[in-house]
């Protein structure tokens, strides 16, 4: 496997994005599980100052994944991996004007 800078392997990985029409998809039990990558996502991963590779679970470790369980429109619950909590979840959309 070939490493890649974490900015360059997020903007390949923006095809693979979750979508609104993606949840809207899912029927009521259906689970996925997710990597959130939000504006905390750089404070929660290793510096690899050092340049050596470091295989994708260990560098995103201790970002937010979670399991989301679908009930119904853009409501389910999630359960925290870290964290081992469970929570009410609505998705919704954020916009930023940053492209």
């Amino acid at each position: 496997m070939q490493s890649i800078h974490i900015t360059e392997w997020l903007n390949i990985m923006k095809n693979k994005y979750i979508t609104i029409k993606d949840i809207e998809k899912l029927n009521k039990g259906d689970y996925i599980k997710l990597l959130a990558i939000d504006r905390n996502c750089y404070d929660l991963i290793d510096n690899n100052e050092d340049g050596v590779e470091t295989p994708p679970e260990i560098f995103l470790q201790d970002n937010y994944i979670f399991e989301y369980t679908h009930n119904n429109g853009l409501n389910g619950m999630i359960r925290w991996i870290k964290e081992e909590r469970i929570n009410n979840f609505n998705f919704h959309i954020n916009y930023n004007n940053y492209d």
